[in-house]
């Protein structure tokens, strides 16, 4: 590690460092804050990286899926002993999470497609998809295609630290594109009209308000998690999921290229597209604007591993 000094001088700590430059171990890279009174807190360095797979099916199966998921997944490892979901923590969470910009998302996407997005309204998942008790909370949103089945669907899941194992949230976005606009998604593979393909700038912005709703419950189902030491990086995992995907067997299926729009990115040198996905390694706090900034960073690394052949002139 270093520490701020002169040029010239060799890296020390004296009584006047307020910060100090982690380059490697289990806490590096990043930097340690002097922040007063409180001591010294750790901030990782934000990084990308392409090893995102441990949150690509965790509370999922293939059972009445819809057609394309998009999904943020976040692990914080903290130390955390005794904490628990009360009555009082879910009702800081249900009214913390308008401020991460998730409904608004939600709602472009059901406008742009014809639908009535109606006001969000986060409802319990019932078992066996979901677990409300003392160390999970899981919620769930739908809106209704003409015919009324449902053609968006927002899932929140939450978990508590335990057991060794850190505080987990998963944000999704689910779309069935036959539920809104019923028998245009004809065909093996079915056909999705260009103009109900989900574009890289909706995709960023769930990606972004995704990220803001995971720290939003974070904050709000655990108290004073602040001033908790932490046991490592937080990292997010983002992913653009086909849910029906050629190989799957399913009487409809689908290409994820005909369900997104990345022709910004040029065509790709994959024979085949299935799942894309990305991970990132960021601290907490991060306001709207690093957020926004960093999801669209992501969505042009994730098309930069899957061979996406033009990314350098690429504008989202």
């Amino acid at each position: 590690m270093a520490a701020n000094n002169q040029a010239g001088r060799l890296p020390f700590i004296s009584a006047e460092t307020r910060k100090i430059e982690l380059t490697g171990g289990t806490w590096g890279p990043g930097q340690l804050i002097w922040v007063g009174q409180g001591g010294w807190r750790w901030r990782p360095h934000t990084y990308f990286d392409s090893q995102a797979y441990q949150d690509q099916d965790t509370w999922s199966g293939r059972k009445e899926e819809m057609d394309l998921r998009l999904r943020v997944a976040a692990r914080i490892p903290f130390t955390a002993e005794g904490a628990r979901i009360t009555g009082a923590g879910r009702s800081r969470m249900l009214a913390a999470l308008p401020s991460a910009g998730l409904a608004g998302v939600i709602a472009g996407l059901a406008v742009r497609y014809g639908l009535e997005p109606g006001e969000l309204s986060w409802q319990e998942t019932a078992e066996a998809v979901g677990y409300n008790d003392t160390l999970r909370a899981a919620y769930q949103h739908t809106v209704t295609g003409p015919d009324g089945r449902v053609a968006l669907q927002a899932a929140l899941w939450f978990t508590l630290p335990h057991a060794y194992q850190p505080a987990a949230a998963i944000i999704d976005l689910s779309v069935d594109f036959d539920a809104v606009r019923p028998g245009t998604s004809l065909g093996t593979p079915s056909h999705v009209p260009a103009d109900l393909q989900v574009t890289p700038g909706e995709v960023a912005a769930f990606f972004s308000s995704g990220w803001q709703a995971a720290m939003v419950l974070l904050l709000a189902g655990i108290e004073n998690v602040v001033e908790i030491p932490p046991a490592g990086p937080p990292r997010l995992e983002f992913y653009i999921q086909n849910r029906r995907p050629e190989n799957s067997g399913g009487q409809r299926t689908l290409r994820t290229l005909d369900m997104i729009d990345f022709s910004v990115f040029g065509p790709t040198r994959r024979a085949q597209t299935i799942d894309l996905a990305v991970g990132i390694t960021a601290p907490l706090g991060l306001s709207t604007e690093d957020t926004t900034a960093l999801a669209r960073q992501a969505l042009i690394r994730m098309a930069e591993d899957h061979a996406f052949t033009g990314v350098e002139r690429a504008k989202i």
